[in-house]
């Protein structure tokens, strides 16, 4: 990584005055465990544990992302058998790294360092496992992650790598709104049976139905059978009242048969109205009254739509 020429001096002043440094040079003592050209290890005159060691490069790197690629590969490259190395020697049941790059991550130095630290059950060492107490959404992954993506990215195109192969970014995976949703399973009668009447299967289906996976990925699932659900319960109700009402006039009917002849004969006979008079001379209508009734019921399907399968839901989005 080629830094600015701030950086660099700001690092060569540091350097002036970096105990680590002058470890590294012999000028301070320390109990040096491990040491090669490039790197050295040392006992931590603090340890959180026995057998706690720094293990660091020689060079002076404020923090890891300075640190360039050879002195990199050395350093990590060891890490893991030193880290080996001093769990046998302190009989630990394993051994914890511990890094930090900057003062927010809790770097207390000016010199890039990794911590080995042998770890023993109940050795009261609870703060260095970091568990986190809260979860992030889906979609704040989803970002972070295309976040990171897009920074490597741009980073190995200013810094070419023979290793580093670019990565395809993600495909755009199309959202809808609540709105849309419903909309979609209102031109799909089948899909929409199914959410009302067997809710379960559906959210069964979600995970192994790529379709289905992209029509609800925002929108939950149980919104939508809770909006339907409702509606047909809404219809059903409007269909007994207008089954009530038709039962009513039957009675009517019958009760108009079941009256004496003579009686219906002057009823018929006798018109009410000048209206009825003339609709009595009229000749009927090609369209007469039973050819207008409707016989469709709320609940019946539309006969004018197509009926869509599960598997033709992508082409209605």
């Amino acid at each position: 990584m080629e830094l600015p020429d701030q950086v660099k001096k700001s690092i060569e002043e540091q350097k002036k005055q970096c105990p680590f440094c002058k470890i590294a040079k012999g000028e301070i003592q320390a109990k040096t465990v491990y040491e090669d050209e490039h790197i050295i290890a040392f006992l931590d005159i603090n340890p959180a544990s026995k057998g706690h060691c720094i293990l660091m490069p020689r060079e002076h790197y404020p923090i890891l992302p300075y640190m360039d690629r050879e002195d990199f590969e050395r350093l990590f490259g060891i890490a893991g058998e030193f880290a080996e190395a001093v769990q046998k020697a302190t009989i630990a049941d394993k051994v914890q790294l511990f890094i930090a790059s900057g003062y927010a991550a809790g770097q207390m130095s000016n010199h890039f360092l990794i911590h080995v630290i042998p770890r023993n059950k109940a050795d009261g060492l609870d703060m260095l496992n970091a568990t986190g107490t809260t979860t992030q959404d889906a979609e704040s992954l989803q970002t972070i992650g295309r976040n990171i993506l897009a920074m490597a990215e741009s980073y190995f195109k200013r810094n070419p790598a023979s290793w580093h192969k670019p990565r395809e970014a993600p495909a755009q995976v199309r959202t809808f709104t609540k709105e849309q949703v419903i909309k979609i399973v209102e031109n799909n009668p089948q899909l929409k049976e199914a959410i009302i009447k067997t809710p379960d299967a559906i959210k069964q289906q979600i995970d192994s139905n790529e379709q289905l996976k992209q029509l609800f990925s925002t929108i939950s699932i149980n919104d939508i059978i809770e909006h339907f659900r409702a509606e047909a319960g809404t219809l059903s109700t409007v269909a007994q009242e207008a089954a009530e009402t038709d039962d009513a006039g039957d009675v009517v009917d019958d009760t108009t048969r079941d009256a004496p002849a003579d009686r219906r004969s002057d009823e018929q006979a006798a018109p009410q109205s000048l209206e009825d008079a003339s609709s009595r001379q009229s000749p009927p209508d090609d369209d007469s009254e039973e050819d207008l009734t409707d016989d469709t019921h709320p609940d019946d399907k539309p006969r004018s739509k197509e009926e869509v399968n599960l598997d033709d839901i992508a082409d209605l989005f």
